[in-house]
């Protein structure tokens, strides 16, 4: 039996979720091309040329190789569901950025730099929920 209160129901429920998402992806990808606007992102752009010429150093230090163009495929697959698996996969880049290059490479500085403005992108993102939470809580 066909109840239109349920569809009806049902199709804002999903609308909903459907508006969330579009609200979340919107958000994600702010965040990724501000961090692409960067100078010192540069390094990270493309797959490190150690895993392009197959250096076999490079996949003895680094495991999960991951870039910006590896992230931007995601990004348009909707891979990135929430903030953390976003901010995970930049934890990525740094990681292996350190574990490649070294500490004092001159592209460390750049990690550095990257890590240092996730940091504060995931502060922001702490503020704004607290933020929300009490307005929800009032």
């Amino acid at each position: 039996v066909f109840k239109p209160g349920v569809a009806v129901f049902f199709l804002k429920k999903k609308f909903s979720q459907l508006k969330k998402n579009l609200k979340f992806q919107k958000k994600i990808n702010f965040y990724f091309n501000k961090i692409k606007l960067k100078d010192f992102i540069y390094p990270f752009l493309e797959p490190s040329k150690g895993a392009h010429f197959l250096d076999k150093d490079y996949y003895a230090k680094v495991f999960n190789a991951i870039d910006l163009r590896s992230m931007e495929e995601k990004l348009r697959f909707g891979y990135y569901i929430n903030l953390n698996l976003f901010f995970k996969d930049f934890k990525k880049i740094i990681r292996n950025c350190k574990l490649y290059n070294g500490l004092n490479h001159l592209i460390s500085e750049n990690c550095f730099n990257l890590e240092f403005l996730i940091q504060k992108l995931k502060k922001k993102e702490k503020l704004l929920k607290r933020k929300s939470k009490k307005i929800l809580e009032s």
